[in-house]
Parts: C-alpha cells; sequence; structure tokens
C-alpha cells in the first residue's frame, strides 16, 4: 500500500452505516480507495477487482449512501427509495440477499429477492426497500414479454402516478 493511501476506519461512516459493517474495523484498500466516491457523491463507478475483493461490500456501502439520502430529522423515511441490485446468477442473489436482509436488519429495512423461481405481490415490492434481481429476470422484464409482471416491479420501484400505471 502506498504512503499517501489510508483505510478507511468503519467509525468515519455516518453512525446508521456503521452497524451494516459490524464486525469490520476497516475497509479494504480498493473500498477505501473509491469510499468518498461511493459514499458521498452521486457518480458512477465501474469495479472491476478479482473474486474475493470484497466487491459486495462496495454495494453495501452505495445503498448506505442512498438510504442516508432519506434520513429527515433523524428518522429514516423509507417509502421513498427503492434499490435494486442486479446479480448475475441465483445463487449470488440468494446469498447476497441473506447477507444484506442481515447487515440491514438494524435499519429495519426489508431485502427481497426476485428470481425466475420466485416472484414477488405487489404488496412485498411496496414494502420492500432493497431487492435482488437475477439478470436475465431483469431482461425478461425489460423486453415486455411479461408485461404485466414489468408493470408491477415498475409501480414499486418508482413514483408513477395512478394514471400512468394505467397505461
Amino acid at each position: 500500500m502506498k504512503t499517501w493511501e489510508k483505510l478507511i476506519e468503519i467509525t468515519e461512516l455516518d453512525e446508521f452505516a456503521e452497524a451494516a459493517f459490524r464486525g469490520y474495523n476497516s475497509l479494504n484498500r480498493i473500498q477505501s480507495r473509491i469510499f468518498h466516491t461511493i459514499y458521498y457523491t452521486n457518480g458512477n463507478i465501474l469495479v472491476c477487482a478479482p473474486t474475493g475483493a470484497c466487491k459486495t461490500n462496495i454495494a453495501m456501502i452505495s445503498i448506505l449512501h442512498e438510504i442516508a439520502q432519506h434520513f429527515k430529522d433523524g428518522y429514516l423515511h423509507k417509502d421513498e427509495f427503492k434499490i435494486v441490485y442486479v446479480a448475475p446468477m441465483k445463487a449470488l442473489a440468494a446469498e447476497v440477499t441473506s447477507t444484506f436482509s442481515h447487515r440491514l436488519s438494524p435499519l429495519n429495512i426489508t431485502v427481497r429477492e426476485l428470481t425466475g423461481d420466485m416472484q414477488l405481490y405487489k404488496n412485498e415490492l411496496e414494502e420492500t426497500q432493497v431487492t435482488f434481481i437475477k439478470f436475465c429476470v431483469l431482461c425478461v422484464l425489460l423486453t415486455g414479454t411479461q408485461k404485466r409482471k414489468m408493470k408491477t416491479l415498475m409501480a414499486s420501484l418508482s413514483s408513477y402516478s395512478d394514471d400512468s400505471r394505467n397505461t
């Protein structure tokens, strides 16, 4: 590690975010290098790193950044945001759903998985803040071959008016 590089200590995160990193002392080198961009800005990033480099924690930091935008007067307005995480494989979606459910539980965040093997009812999507979706399911939804499912997903993940939902 370069002498000018410094690992970000977990105590440098906001108090609410520290709970998602319970058991960690600091971010790793890759996470620390891009921390400012993913935690304090709305900038886009592309992370290419080997397996085991903890890219999932980078996603967690991004999710915590979005959550932070909806804390007002010490209260988290969970109805103001939806986060969609696209995973390449069902196994990864299931694993990350379980991990993030546990790590975000102190914030009372609902995390669910949406894959080809399972579906969520509209009310489940509405009460979910973070959804892990398999890439090929997203492609099917976006191609229009399952228009009803797409409308349900989009209605719950965005702030469409009642009029636009009926078109």
